[in-house]
């Protein structure tokens, strides 16, 4: 952020965040991570470079994860006792592996592609209890946003896929048009199918891989 030259134009480099590579370095171009970027600029507009709040930030959106795992734990394991839910959600929270995630800002795009994950997974189990097309549109929409925020995003289909899978599993019996295939299909292709969209945008265009991403 603070040697950022995009950055620090604020809101208004967000068009030129997201028609750029995530790093333009000479002969080092790769990536196209251009939602946090555009996250940053506009905290860089609201209270110029100060660190501490967007550290708040983090710890914000942190917390928000947690709240959000801990309530999609309560939907999935339905017949846990919920004191056993509060205690795994808490272990998550207190996690030592997580210090770095929130602590340091180059890392907020794991923070919000794990909010995310949590919101298509719970999109995906309503789309897969009532087979409303608009749970699937919104699973979807938020796919593509996942894709511009971070290249592991592309797991995210199958993991909610998965995740929705077994939570049917326990609830017997099943409605007969859950058990079609294209109500599966769709949950995991079109989503992929707008993560892969993100990631191909015209920014990428050329971009060279490099390890470590």
């Amino acid at each position: 952020v603070k040697d950022n030259p995009q950055i620090q134009k604020g809101i208004s480099a967000i068009p030129e965040i997201f028609s750029s590579h995530y790093s333009h370095e000479p002969g080092n171009t790769f990536g196209y991570r251009p939602v946090v970027r555009s996250m940053f600029a506009i905290e860089y507009s609201l209270w110029g470079e100060n660190p501490v709040m967007s550290h708040i930030m983090s710890v914000l959106l942190y917390s928000l994860l947690c709240v959000l795992l801990w309530k999609l734990l309560r939907k999935i394991f339905n017949n846990i006792v919920p004191v056993a839910v509060f205690l795994i959600t808490v272990l998550f929270t207190v996690h030592p592996l997580h210090t770095e995630v929130v602590a340091s800002l180059k890392n907020r795009e794991d923070i919000i592609v794990a909010i995310l994950l949590l919101l298509i997974v719970g999109a995906f189990l309503r789309y897969a209890e009532k087979q409303k097309p608009v749970d699937l549109l919104v699973g979807t929409v938020l796919s593509f946003i996942a894709g511009l925020t971070k290249e592991n995003a592309v797991v995210i289909p199958l993991i909610a896929a998965g995740v929705a899978f077994y939570w049917l599993l326990g609830r017997k019996p099943l409605r007969e048009s859950t058990r079609k295939p294209i109500y599966w299909i769709l949950p995991l292709v079109v989503p992929a199918l707008a993560i892969w969209a993100a990631i191909s945008m015209p920014g990428t265009a050329g971009s060279r891989s490099v390890s470590g991403i």
